[in-house]
């Protein structure tokens, strides 16, 4: 046990500090730049392997500076790398990231070799999906190498954990064949058009997602925690009052983690208060990949 495959971005960020997100047309003078490193997927590989887990990671980087870079941050957390792609005259996906006193933070994202991501890739990392306890995957490679992706996990009975982010519309045939689904407040209410500004409300956007045929629901809910449902049970989960300094990654952190508490055999109430934990001390230190 305790094997988990994470298939999805790497990015490397480029941070600023300012000390408010600027407007359309506006110019905010910053008081720091960090470069790290990033990218949905690998920012939860990293966090589930702080967590004790042994990952392999699924994905794609340009032949460039960057890209090895991201490779050799990896590989230092002994992360199997052997099915990460990399091609040439692609260059490695970068996300511009500004983080304002509050800690909240803007993003951009220009994918890269993130989007060369295909079934084929899938289909070349099938020894890693085989020998898997955990499958955890987002939304930041397209859509039809998750699918396919999660197809194959789902044939072969193997958790699969879904964090719909950046979150877009999912064919009917996806939900039956995820384990659980982790959105947050935005995406929850993208992929069920209820707007999550009360507890009934984030209540019933979880029925509607369960009514998809979704094993189990867990929905994230920044300082607040976090609402599990399974279909036998729906449980609140405390926040944890912390002081934030960049709120950037905390939903990685989380689905790394969960990921992580779940291969190693904690029932997921419990793993989700493992994850709620790792997310809270997350927002307590810069950038997307802190560690201790």
């Amino acid at each position: 046990m305790n094997r988990v495959v994470v298939i999805g971005s790497i990015n490397t960020d480029m941070v600023v500090q300012v000390p408010h997100l600027p407007g359309p047309g506006e110019t905010v003078l910053g008081t720091a730049f960090h470069q790290v490193h990033g990218g949905k997927g690998a920012n939860q590989a990293m966090a589930a392997a702080q967590a004790g887990a042994q990952v392999a990671f699924v994905g794609g980087v340009g032949r460039d500076v960057l890209g090895a870079q991201a490779l050799a941050n990896l590989q230092a957390a002994s992360i199997d790398t052997m099915y990460v792609q990399q091609w040439d005259g692609v260059p490695s996906g970068v996300a511009l990231i500004m983080v304002d006193a509050g800690g909240e933070n803007c993003i951009s994202v220009a994918a890269g070799a993130n989007v060369q991501v295909t079934p084929s890739s899938i289909a070349a990392a099938d020894a890693a999906i085989v020998d898997s306890d955990v499958i955890l995957l987002q939304l930041e490679i397209p859509l039809e190498a998750v699918c396919a992706a999660i197809a194959r996990a789902h044939e072969l009975g193997k958790t699969v954990v879904l964090n719909p982010a950046p979150a877009q519309p999912l064919p009917d045939a996806l939900w039956p064949q995820l384990s659980l689904i982790t959105p947050n407040r935005s995406e929850a209410a993208l992929l069920t058009g209820v707007v999550l500004e009360t507890r009934a409300a984030i209540a019933e956007a979880a029925r509607v997602l369960r009514s998809k045929g979704v094993g189990s629901v867990l929905i994230t809910l920044g300082g607040d925690g976090a609402y599990l449902d399974t279909g036998a049970q729906q449980r609140w989960i405390t926040g944890k009052p912390v002081e934030v300094v960049d709120t950037t990654g905390a939903g990685d952190a989380f689905n790394g983690v969960l990921a992580a508490a779940l291969a190693a055999g904690y029932t997921l109430t419990d793993a989700a208060q493992r994850a709620n934990e790792a997310a809270a001390h997350a927002v307590t230190q810069m950038g997307a990949q802190s560690t201790g």
